[in-house]
């Protein structure tokens, strides 16, 4: 419960576990503090890195202190799938966005 956008959407254990409990990809025990994946990780193997390679798209231009809210609304029409941004000590954001067949990442 210390992650900041999730405190955003909400601080009660209990509706936060509620949600958990209904994702397909992960479970929650028993007890209800602890969670894991249902499904196993892929091979990382190069067939595997291949392919996402293969469905892999750099997309640059974005200002420094563009906000994730924004850059999800911008490539909303995509349907996004999972988004990873990172800082770096020389201030630089990078964003990793899966989005149905491409992976944008994001260059500051």
């Amino acid at each position: 419960l210390k992650f900041n956008r999730l405190a955003t959407l909400s601080t009660d254990k209990d509706e936060i576990t509620a949600a958990l409990q209904m994702s397909t990809i992960i479970e929650v025990s028993d007890d209800k503090s602890k969670v894991r994946r249902v499904t196993s990780l892929p091979q990382l193997d190069d067939e595997f890195k291949r392919s996402v390679m293969k469905r892999t798209a750099y997309v640059k231009g974005f200002p420094l202190d563009e906000k994730l809210d924004s850059i999800l609304e911008f490539f909303s029409d995509y349907g996004t799938e999972n988004v990873i941004m990172r800082n770096y000590r020389n201030k630089k954001q990078k964003c990793y966005m899966f989005k149905g067949f491409f992976k944008f990442i994001l260059s500051m």
